[in-house]
């Protein structure tokens, strides 16, 4: 949906609360989950006028993002409107609307959210453009090779190893290596229980090819954990 017809969308939305009625108070939420990042704007108090307050929350914690690290909306001349409520971490849009009626797109490209109220009888957009983007803690599970090709194996047995590392934010507990089927067979495992650390941890395995009969051989062996899992495939021949 591009951004004018959302913002279409919202002017008739309101348009259609203003037509019914007025709302002592109304709240609306936007929730971008592939950009990590929660924005709520609601009205507060009980008479007129009425101010339209803006609140991010950090998906991780749960908790309102501090107001320092909101930006308000186009040509204001602070961060946030009202520094004195850092207790809250509450940023102010409109001190003075008439009517508590609120809609909220955002723009998940642009990291911007866009506030429609009235205000006065009039409708009036907001921008808060520069949310926030918050990027979740999360391992991520990552196996070099993702295949082990032993080759041609005349006599005797041929060992390759695969080293697991962590390419997400968080630690990565890997909780099982499994065993491959014969002739291919697991030898070495560092990483079973294991705790990788994001970046620079890692841990290893190792896995023995070793035919007795001649042919293509095939196998595979899963590598598990809380960063996702990983099937490594194994071929070889003699």
């Amino acid at each position: 949906m591009t951004r004018l017809m959302i913002l279409g969308n919202m002017v008739m939305t309101i348009m259609l609360i203003v037509l019914v009625g007025q709302a002592f108070a109304e709240e609306a939420g936007c929730l971008q989950s592939k950009d990590n990042w929660i924005i709520r704007v609601y009205s507060e108090g009980s008479a007129s006028p009425y101010s339209f307050t803006l609140a991010v929350v950090d998906p991780v914690t749960g908790g309102l993002v501090s107001h320092s690290d909101i930006k308000a909306f186009a040509g204001a001349t602070a961060l946030c409107l009202n520094p004195d409520r850092v207790a809250t971490n509450l940023c102010e849009i409109e001190a003075g609307a008439q009517s508590p009626d609120v809609s909220l797109g955002c723009d998940s490209a642009a990291g911007t959210a866009y506030i429609v109220h009235d205000h006065a009888g009039q409708l009036t957009i907001s921008t808060m453009p520069d949310i926030v983007r918050y990027v979740v803690a999360a391992p991520v599970l990552q196996a070099t090779p993702a295949s082990l090709a032993f080759g041609k194996v005349s006599k005797g047995s041929k060992t390759l190893s695969v080293t697991v590392t962590n390419s997400g934010t968080s630690a990565l507990h890997v909780s099982s290596v499994t065993e491959p089927a014969a002739p291919f067979s697991k030898i070495s495992d560092t990483c079973t229980g294991a705790t990788v650390a994001p970046t620079k941890g890692s841990c290893m395995i190792s896995m023995k090819f070793a035919p007795l009969t001649t042919g293509s051989y095939a196998g595979s062996f899963n590598i598990n954990s809380d960063g996702g899992n990983v099937t490594a495939q194994l071929t070889g021949s003699r």
